[in-house]
């Protein structure tokens, strides 16, 4: 009960609330007394407010990175997607004679002996 009654003062913000809390517990006297001061100083006001400025900014770029971050993973598997299913198409082509495996690995952008490795993955995959 107690650790609800210092939420409560911690976070509540109102004059009514603190003074109420003040009442039935004596030990939020010298708390709600302190940040009366600190709330009256300009000064340190200034400061808290330049603080709480700073930790919004550092969630905002924090977030922001995030995102960013996350797109950039949906874009490069995209990529990675779309890529395999090329190889995957020109290894079936192969496969079935239609395509010479030369020009499939020109085509896949790879060279010969990374295709055929790539073929034999491909080929793994299926069984």
């Amino acid at each position: 009960m107690q650790q609800i009654k210092r939420s409560t003062f911690i976070n509540s913000g109102r004059k009514e609330v603190y003074e109420k809390l003040v009442e039935e517990n004596k030990t939020f006297e010298e708390a709600y007394e302190r940040l009366k001061k600190a709330s009256s100083d300009e000064k340190l006001m200034a400061m808290y407010r330049s603080r709480e400025k700073a930790i919004r900014d550092w969630n905002d770029s924090i977030n922001s990175a995030r995102r960013e971050g996350e797109l950039q993973g949906k874009r490069i598997g995209l990529q990675e997607g779309i890529q395999t299913g090329q190889i995957r198409t020109l290894v079936d082509l192969v496969d079935d004679g239609l395509l010479d495996i030369k020009k499939a690995a020109e085509r896949a952008g790879l060279t010969l002996e990374e295709f055929q490795k790539r073929m034999q993955e491909e080929n793994v995959d299926k069984n």
